[in-house]
Parts: C-alpha cells; sequence; structure tokens
C-alpha cells in the first residue's frame, strides 16, 4: 500500500468500482474485493485528513463522506463501496435516498447477513464510538431477523493504534493487550468486526479468541459483491475491466 496520493488518470472509456473509507482500513477490504474479483478497475478513497471518524458529529461525517463519494462518481465510478461503518451509518440511507440512480453499498450488511447465516445466539459488536452511537447496528440486525443477544463495545482507540501501527509498528504483546481489553470477559459466541480498520487485526482476534466466531464484514462483502455484480449485470456490464487499481489520500491534497 502506498502511503503517497496517486496520480489519477481521467478516461472516458474508464469505470472504476470505487472504495471509500475514512482511513487505511478500507483499502484492505478492496484487497478482499480484488482477490474474488480481480478483473476490474478500482479507485480508493482514503480520508486520512479527518480520520478517525468515531469522535466527529453526525454533520461532519455526513459532510466528509458526500465529499468523497462525490469524488469517486466524478471520476467515473458507476458502484461505491463504503467500507467504513460510521460513514455508512450517518450517510448511506440519505445519499441512496437522494441519488438513487448512484449505486452505493456498505460492508455492514454483508456483516450482518453473515451473523444470520452462523445461527449465533450471543454477539459482542466491536466499533467506533459514532458507530455505537448512531443506533444502526441493532436496527439492522434485528430487522433482519436476528433472534440471539447482543452488545455493542465501543473501542475508539483501537482505529487510532491500527492507523499508528501501519506507520511506525507497535510491538506485537502491546496490541495483542488492547486486543484482550476490547473483549474481555465476553462470553459473546461471536464478535463482530464493525470496523474496516478491525480487520487488519483479524489474524490476531482468531488466535487470542480461538472459542469466538470473529465476523469481518470485509471479507463478507467481497462475497456479497461478487453475487451483486451476477444479479445486476446493468452495473457489470458497464465497469471497466482493465485491472487498473489507483488510490487516493486527502490527507496528502
Amino acid at each position: 500500500m502506498k502511503s503517497q496520493q496517486s496520480h489519477i488518470i481521467s478516461s472516458s472509456d474508464r469505470s472504476p468500482i470505487g472504495v471509500f473509507d475514512s482511513g487505511r482500513g478500507g483499502y484492505y477490504t478492496m484487497e478482499a474485493i480484488r482477490k474474488l474479483l480481480p478483473q476490474y478497475d478500482y479507485l480508493f478513497y482514503g480520508d486520512t485528513a479527518h480520520m478517525p471518524y468515531g469522535d466527529k458529529t453526525p454533520e461532519e461525517i455526513r459532510e466528509y463522506t458526500f465529499a468523497g463519494l462525490q469524488w469517486l462518481f466524478d471520476r467515473g465510478c458507476k458502484l461505491v463501496i463504503v467500507a467504513c461503518n460510521t460513514a455508512a451509518a450517518y450517510s448511506i440511507r440519505v445519499r441512496q435516498a437522494t441519488y438513487p440512480e448512484l449505486k452505493t453499498l456498505s460492508v455492514t450488511i454483508p456483516g450482518i447477513e453473515a451473523l444470520i447465516e452462523n445461527n449465533v445466539r450471543s454477539t459482542l459488536f466491536l466499533s467506533t464510538t459514532a458507530t455505537s452511537e448512531s443506533g444502526i447496528l441493532p436496527d439492522l440486525t434485528y430487522k433482519h431477523n436476528y433472534t440471539g443477544s447482543m452488545e455493542i463495545k465501543a473501542c475508539p482507540w483501537l482505529a487510532d493504534m491500527i492507523e499508528d501501527d501501519m506507520v511506525s509498528p507497535v510491538p506485537e504483546h502491546e496490541k495483542e493487550k488492547i486486543l484482550w481489553h476490547c473483549i474481555g470477559t465476553s462470553q459473546a459466541e461471536s464478535v463482530m468486526l464493525a470496523c474496516t480498520h478491525y480487520w487488519v487485526r483479524y489474524d490476531t482476534f482468531v488466535k487470542l479468541f480461538p472459542d469466538k466466531i470473529i465476523i469481518d464484514p470485509s471479507q463478507e462483502a467481497a462475497k456479497n459483491l461478487v453475487d451483486y455484480l451476477q444479479r445486476h449485470p446493468e452495473i457489470e456490464n458497464i465497469l471497466s475491466k482493465w485491472r487498473h487499481v489507483e488510490e487516493y489520500w486527502t490527507a496528502n491534497t
């Protein structure tokens, strides 16, 4: 992953899949998607200038998210994945209602669908403070007919640690201590990583908590997109397929 802004090539014959995130975590969501769908072009937008979104107001989250989505659509994207649960919680429903012709999908629902498919009786959601306060997690989960119990725990320090670790590595024992603090003594059968930054530490979660089902919405979103494009040939047919990947980071503008 590059740490600098990439030069964006404008071309009328390119219609990439756009991926939006508040920071670097969504880059790995894009990589999970590319493993299953490598033939398409991709354009990533990482809003590192305003990261983290978890401590922002709803108005700020919507402002930053709408700006990023518009940037992607202005550059030819026909479909954008919102790889940030916090951005999706405060923005995606309004965006979809305002611009129904501009296709926007989130990672949140695929994660919840995986939770239902695993038929678990109890779940711990790890999220940012803003996502926790939005109410979207219980709203969507119970709308999908989840019948188990759920607990939501905000881990405002975790995304920051993961971002810092990408620049200046944090000792492994310190990272494990932070993950232990997030889950603690929870008896939940499953843990939902309801922030795409947390996916970066997925293997560590699995190692530390082998008795729990760890659900990563990024991986589920990748599988969901394969199915979505099969069901929507009108979208799939207009996506460009040059295997070209570009990235843009707002902190470097």
